[in-house]
């Protein structure tokens, strides 16, 4: 229906235009004022008119359209932003506990505050990987290494169906990050395998977090590019505190 009304004005249009170039007369010379101009010339004028008066309408209508469907597409990329930050504060969550940053200030955050922290790192790397955090799952306390490969599963599966149903309103400097960390070395073979490497190691009395294993900090097993993906995407993502509040 659109699409045929689209079609009006130019064929009004066209009409006041073959009986503008007709031979026959509009305008009557023995006539003065308004009287001056014929019937045909009325008809004619009013075509024109009405051909302007649709041709406004359907802009105003479209422009309408065009409004909503932006504020549309506006909604679903917050939504989609919202979904994103929380399928990786699933992942991230722990984090926050582990060291020290589980403030409420941080609950809509994506990174700890100390995470890179030479101090607190020295601290946590001081903790058996198999001893059990202080987070209560109903059934007693859970075990550092199966709450961070539960969380991390969780969290990238749930950023996976993110990405299959929302991937049209996520900018490209989103998508970007999301994919490369979806694909990390630290989320994919250091936390979501973090139970071969605590099967592999079972005999050790003591085992540490497969963290970092560098005095100077350095990359090791891509713990700082991690972390620096999510510091990007925490920047990018849109941050809706009464959205995330009320899923959280």
């Amino acid at each position: 229906m659109k699409k045929t009304l689209e079609y009006i004005p130019a064929i009004v249009a066209f009409l006041a235009v073959l009986m503008g170039i007709s031979a026959f007369q509009k305008w009557d010379p023995t006539q003065v004022g308004l009287r001056h101009v014929t019937p045909l010339g009325w008809v004619t004028g009013g075509l024109g008119l009405a051909a302007l008066g649709v041709s406004l309408w359907l802009t105003r209508n479209s422009q309408k359209e065009s409004d909503h469907e932006l504020r549309q597409r506006d909604q679903l990329r917050k939504i989609a932003h919202a979904e994103a930050r929380l399928a990786l504060r699933e992942i991230t969550y722990p984090f926050f506990t582990l060291f020290g940053d589980d403030s409420e200030e941080g609950a809509l955050q994506l990174v700890p505050q100390h995470i890179q922290d030479p101090v607190k790192l020295t601290s946590v790397m001081r903790i058996d990987v198999r001893s059990n955090s202080p987070l209560d799952d109903g059934y007693g306390s859970v075990p550092w290494d199966k709450l961070l490969k539960a969380q991390a599963d969780r969290g990238a599966s749930r950023l996976d169906r993110v990405m299959q149903i929302y991937a049209a309103y996520l900018e490209p400097e989103v998508l970007e990050p999301l994919s490369e960390l979806r694909t990390s070395e630290f989320l994919v073979l250091r936390l979501q395998s973090l139970d071969v490497h605590v099967h592999v190691n079972q005999q050790l009395k003591f085992l540490e977090f497969p963290f970092v294993n560098a005095p100077d900090m350095s990359d090791c097993w891509g713990f700082g590019q991690f972390w620096n993906l999510m510091r990007s995407l925490d920047r990018s993502l849109h941050k809706d505190p009464d959205r995330l509040r009320r899923r959280l």
